[in-house]
């Protein structure tokens, strides 16, 4: 029996968890005519090995389908990726539908890496602050990933501190590599000058986080200037 080839599509369901969890991906494919249903079949390769398997006894299963027969209505799965400690695991997937029991070849195939090594930290964080209308400015760079497959980082969070005292989020970068406040930094009250840290953490998307960059120390006063007072004119007048 020969089916016309499916096309399958991998999609990226873009969460941001504080802590490593599992990755969810959104597989798709064009639906065949004249069929039972589909099963995916999914290869896991850890580290870098030359070559991959797929275990063609054992479809993928997911809780809407715990038998891994997906109906031929259906031409979508949300599977999730747990990944692998302190690794890079790429996932790799092929679909095919199946009549009965003859199944058709292969259809094109899909991978994803999911990647529990922690990302570099942040460096070079450099910043400063507005006086006049109170706006803290902070800029980065990010070092380079190696392997250029391994999942890249996923955004930012921005951390100060006063006092040495606990890191407070201050807010989160999703692009780009620069923070600047839409409002006042208020952290430091009025009238008070206080010396305030700034460091930030580099997250992948699987949750997975760098330690902090360096350290930036920033000088914010907002104690003013008193004006002065009492401004008085005197004159001498000479004595006869």
């Amino acid at each position: 029996m020969k089916y016309i080839k499916t096309i399958l599509l991998l999609i990226a369901l873009l969460c941001y968890p504080s802590v490593p969890s599992a990755e969810k991906i959104m597989l798709q494919w064009d639906g065949v005519e004249d069929v039972d249903g589909y099963y995916i079949y999914q290869a896991i390769r850890a580290g870098d090995p030359p070559e991959h398997a797929f275990d063609y006894d054992q479809p993928v299963t997911t809780d809407d389908y715990p038998d891994g027969k997906i109906p031929q209505n259906v031409n979508q799965i949300t599977v999730d990726l747990p990944g692998i400690e302190s690794s890079d695991a790429k996932y790799m997937f092929v679909a095919r539908a199946f009549r009965d029991d003859e199944q058709s070849e292969n259809s094109n195939e899909v991978s994803y890496v999911v990647s529990l090594i922690p990302p570099l930290p942040a460096g070079e964080l450099a910043g400063g602050y507005n006086k006049g209308a109170g706006i803290i400015s902070l800029s980065w760079q990010q070092p380079g990933d190696e392997p250029e497959w391994r999942q890249p980082v996923s955004h930012w969070i921005i951390y100060y501190r006063i006092d040495a005292g606990g890191w407070i989020p201050i807010g989160r970068i999703d692009s780009g590599n620069e923070l600047t406040l839409e409002a006042p930094f208020s952290a430091v009250a009025e009238g008070e000058q206080k010396t305030v840290e700034f460091a930030i953490v580099t997250y992948r998307r699987s949750g997975i986080y760098s330690a902090n960059s360096d350290i930036l120390a920033i000088d914010i006063d907002r104690r003013g200037v008193p004006p002065v007072q009492n401004l008085k004119i005197s004159i001498e007048i000479p004595v006869i």
